[in-house]
């Protein structure tokens, strides 16, 4: 697989690379089934209400749905709200497909997708932008490499699979685990990174699908979060999302939702 392959064609600037590439951002993300916002349609929510077992999502079918971004547009959510004191920030999150790249060992087509988030501060003129891509195969869905900046992650044999039969409440530690490349080549190793996942409950039928990634560089520790709300009444499609901006922004540890 020919990495450089990757899209954009020049990755964005390391200090503007979104974790949420660690997915995918993971992305979630990613993400939208890995990866967008909490509340019914893009409000903010919370796993507050104890799950009904009937409440059953697919997160396979909604990751895979996420990345395709229905049969080739942009998945585009826009109006995530964070603070840090008296400052606020508003985020337009971005997944654009790309073209296919290979097969894996096992015969499954090995696709891509840009994630972009696009930041404006209250009162700031200008726009951050963070990006990231993510190399994946479907059936069932695997993140095999991310790259953003001048940093590559790439992610060993799948230890456990997302489930076609989730319920709030469930999850498992870790989805699977890489390792942190500086050069294109994967050569030189400086880290490591490991992705879990969780289901959290917002309402009877959403459901926030989140993707934790937990990874260490030149021995400097970091966590990222990334989730991705699933309608389970409108076919497991992403309505929504919270994303985890950590130390990206001027140090701040930002929350869009």
């Amino acid at each position: 697989m020919n990495f450089r392959r990757l899209l954009p064609a020049r990755p964005p600037a390391a200090h503007d690379v979104s974790r949420f590439q660690r997915l995918g951002t993971v992305i979630a993300i990613v993400g939208a089934g890995a990866l967008a916002a909490c509340g019914g349609g893009g409000g903010g929510g919370s796993n507050t209400s104890t799950a009904d077992p009937s409440e059953v999502y697919d997160l396979n079918a909604a990751m895979t749905q996420a990345y395709a971004a229905n049969a080739g547009t942009q998945l585009r959510i826009a109006g995530l709200q964070a603070t840090s004191g008296s400052r606020s920030f508003s985020m337009t999150f971005t997944l654009a497909p790309g073209s296919d790249l290979g097969t894996t060992t096992d015969g499954r087509t090995i696709k891509q997708v840009a994630q972009t988030a696009e930041v404006v501060e209250a009162g700031v003129t200008g726009t951050r932008s963070l990006g990231s891509v993510t190399a994946y195969a479907n059936g069932p869905f695997q993140p095999l490499l991310t790259v953003g900046g001048n940093v590559y992650t790439r992610y060993a044999t799948l230890q456990a699979s997302l489930p076609s039969a989730a319920v709030p409440g469930s999850g498992v530690t870790p989805l699977v685990s890489g390792v942190v490349y500086s050069d294109a080549a994967l050569t030189q190793a400086i880290g490591t990174a490991n992705v879990h996942w969780t289901l959290e409950r917002v309402d009877s039928t959403h459901a926030l699908l989140c993707l934790k990634t937990i990874s260490t560089v030149n021995t400097v520790m970091s966590e990222t979060e990334d989730c991705l709300e699933i309608d389970r009444a409108n076919g497991n499609r992403v309505s929504g999302a919270r994303l985890k901006v950590n130390g990206l922004i001027d140090g701040l540890n930002l929350t869009f939702r």
